[in-house]
């Protein structure tokens, strides 16, 4: 008998399920790898929830290769994985090469100002998500300013969680600057965030 995890790769595979609930499993790095190579030639998930899965800098690194080249997922879910900053520039990367994720949550990852930073280079090109959570990560102020930077130019996001990121008055200021020139932003999380008065 196929465990839970042999049987979605399996699935993800022969193409037969548009869904990949795999939230909350322990999969590690080596689960994420697994689920990686699944996708690479996958044409039919649209949906794929790998969060509080300890996938780490490696399993993220995966994923996001993965995701470089695919043209069906929609939402991901990599929350609470501690992808750290290598991660996040992973999934940075691979998002200047996809066209189709509209919701993506790296929530909860530990991605760092450096990590940050590369998703907002990303974020800068990217016209197709709508829906991002960054919250705690620790983007702190120089992580936040580069958000910033990229929500200015941004006409497609429509909801970001920035909560828990110790941005700080300075990172507080530029997010405000930005929401000056951004129309499109109906939902903005920055709670937590030592912004002073």
């Amino acid at each position: 008998m196929l465990n839970k995890l042999d049987q979605t790769i399996q699935n993800i595979k022969n193409n037969i399920v548009t869904s990949v609930p795999l939230g909350f499993n322990k999969l590690g790095a080596e689960g994420g790898k697994a689920i990686a190579e699944a996708l690479k030639n996958n044409n039919r998930v649209t949906s794929v929830d790998l969060q509080f899965n300890d996938l780490g800098t490696e399993g993220g690194k995966a994923i996001a290769e993965a995701l470089k080249n695919n043209n069906t997922i929609t939402s991901i879910d990599l929350g609470n994985n501690t992808l750290g900053a290598e991660g996040g520039i992973a999934v940075a990367e691979a998002l200047k090469n996809n066209n189709t994720i509209t919701s993506l949550n790296l929530g909860s990852n530990a991605l760092r100002a450096e990590g940050g930073k590369a998703i907002a280079e990303a974020l800068k090109n990217n016209n197709t998500i709508t829906s991002i959570d960054l919250g705690s990560n620790d983007l702190e102020a120089e992580g936040g300013k580069a958000i910033a930077e990229a929500l200015k130019n941004n006409n497609t996001i429509t909801s970001i969680d920035l909560g828990w990121n110790n941005l700080g008055a300075e990172g507080g200021k530029a997010i405000a600057e930005a929401l000056k020139n951004n129309n499109t932003i109906t939902l903005l999380n920055l709670e937590f965030n030592n912004l002073g008065a």
